[in-house]
């Protein structure tokens, strides 16, 4: 519970809210940029309503402390909120039994191509080699993606932003745990070739 300052006092202000009902178990995804702070926070697994999930993801919010920098991937965790008397929160430790699978691999790759052609139509602006953008984004429950930012760039914006623009369009088949759809924060590398 390295990323939760104080979990006693996250415990206390979530049974204080008393926005969880009681016998439930919600989870909640959070993400760290690789410079430490706060990405994302979001409700993946469970049965909430959208405005009593915004306000466990502001609780939570109040108490992550931000991350020690990494050259690795971006951090993350998920914590495991459990209703009863007083709220249980636990790292939640589950493997998806199905992985989020691109379900337009066709018409993002013809996107793919189109912005490769455009991109190195012109060769005299120094753009000879192939340029890849790693994209961070969430898959929610439904296959559709939210919050598309580029964690690594290419070294040109119009680069970044086509490849934002190509993540949006993405669709999933959403990831799965024992047979339910969850929400997940994945990376993905945009690659544009000559």
């Amino acid at each position: 519970m390295e990323r939760i300052a104080d979990p006693e006092a996250l415990t206390s202000a979530l049974t204080q809210a008393a926005v969880l009902p009681e016998g439930s178990s919600s989870d909640f995804a959070i993400g760290f940029d690789r410079d430490g702070t706060l990405h994302r926070i979001f409700h993946s697994r469970g049965k909430l309503p959208p405005d009593a999930a915004l306000r466990v993801a502001d609780i939570i919010q109040e108490h992550v402390r931000p991350q020690p920098p990494s050259r690795k991937e971006p951090a993350g965790a998920t914590l495991r909120l459990v209703a009863g008397e007083a709220v249980r929160v636990e790292i939640a430790q589950y493997r998806y039994t199905c992985a989020p699978m691109l379900a337009n691999a066709h018409s993002v790759t013809a996107d793919l191509r189109h912005a490769s052609r455009f991109f190195f139509q012109d060769r005299r602006e120094g753009i000879d080699r192939q340029r890849t953008a790693t994209l961070r984004f969430v898959v929610t429950r439904e296959g559709t993606v939210q919050d598309v930012k580029v964690s690594q760039g290419t070294g040109r914006f119009d680069m970044d932003q086509e490849a934002a623009r190509v993540g949006y369009n993405m669709r999933f088949h959403p990831a799965q745990v024992d047979g339910e759809p969850v929400a997940v924060l994945v990376a993905i590398p945009i690659t544009f070739k000559p």
